[in-house]
């Protein structure tokens, strides 16, 4: 009686190796997929909290520079009240807050008077572009300031996110809110 004895080849075959490597190569692609998009979402993100940041920058500096002044002036300095910039008078001077130039930049600037001239002593201007900003004197006698950001500014899709602050200069305490 002889005894076959059936000897298998340690190893995979053809067929195995090619359907492994197929697994393989789906489990990579939609591990790069998602790794791709995490990216892109990520940076989304990351520019939406920027402009909300410079968005809270603006209203904070907005707010601190109206109730610091004691009042609104219509003109001085060569800069006029209007709809892209406020004029406050404080003790040392004029405080212009508003558009820088032409630009879609907000600034603040600070003047004092020396010698019978104006000089700037103080510039601060803000990194954040706004695609639209007003000001204006409510009928209350606050100072208002209305910012708009587009959501994807690339695109200009979709609804804008609108901000609008209103504060009273120093010494004025009723109707004061932000």
């Amino acid at each position: 009686m002889t005894r076959r004895v059936a000897h298998r080849r340690a190893g995979m075959s053809l067929l195995e190796i090619l359907v492994s490597t197929v697994v393989v190569v789906m489990v990579f692609n939609v591990a790069a997929s998602l790794f791709v998009q995490s990216g892109r979402i990520a940076a989304v993100s990351t520019l939406a909290l920027d402009r909300l940041h410079g968005v809270q920058e603006a209203q904070s500096l907005f707010l601190e520079t109206v109730r610091g002044a004691q009042g609104v002036a219509d003109a001085a300095a060569g800069f006029e009240t209007g709809p892209d910039r406020i004029v406050l008078s404080t003790r040392a001077g004029v405080t212009v807050f508003g558009r820088m130039g032409t630009s879609d930049r907000l600034g603040v600037i600070r003047l004092i008077q020396r010698d019978g001239k104006w000089e700037s002593d103080y510039v601060r201007p803000l990194h954040q572009r706004f695609s639209e900003m007003g000001f204006r004197i409510t009928d209350q006698g606050l100072a208002e300031m209305s910012l708009m950001v587009w959501r994807d500014p690339e695109e200009r899709g979709g609804n804008p996110m609108r901000y609008v602050s209103r504060a009273g200069c120093r010494g004025r305490t009723a109707g004061d809110e932000s």
